[in-house]
């Protein structure tokens, strides 16, 4: 029988996955080009929606990460054979803590109200296409 709870193990898998060295955007580390957006536009945070109207409103260097990482969501939860409509938001926060580090997280919220939160801090270099090898396609 399908339980709310599995909506924890779901959000630890999929963050998980999100901070891995796989995770690749365009071939290079997500999460190093994330960091080089973020100084860019001197934000030290950055929110991707991953369920509700405002998944599609991303901004255009986190809609490739959004769309699959709302995929992900929606593949799990099938999965584990669990209603979709028991996620009512879920979100993914990628900020910078320090000099380097950024703490990532990812929030699931289910029809019920009850919150899953995961969060894990990363060390993150500047990406740098000179120095980091591209992933073949």
């Amino acid at each position: 029988m399908a339980r709310h709870i599995e909506l924890l193990g779901i959000s630890h898998d999929i963050l998980s996955v999100f901070i891995s060295r796989n995770n690749d955007l365009h071939g290079y580390w997500a999460l190093g080009q994330l960091r080089n957006t973020m100084e860019c536009r001197r934000a030290d945070r950055m929110v991707m929606a991953l369920t509700g109207e405002n998944h599609v409103q991303q901004d255009p260097e986190c809609l490739g990460l959004s769309e699959r990482y709302s995929t992900m969501l929606r593949k799990h939860v099938s999965s584990r054979q669990l209603k979709q409509d028991w996620v009512q938001h879920a979100r993914l926060t990628v900020e910078m803590v320090a000099s380097g580090q950024m703490q990532c997280s990812l929030q699931v919220v289910t029809d019920l109200g009850r919150s899953f939160n995961q969060c894990r801090d990363v060390v993150v270099l500047r990406h740098d296409p000179n120095r980091e090898f591209k992933r073949a396609e």
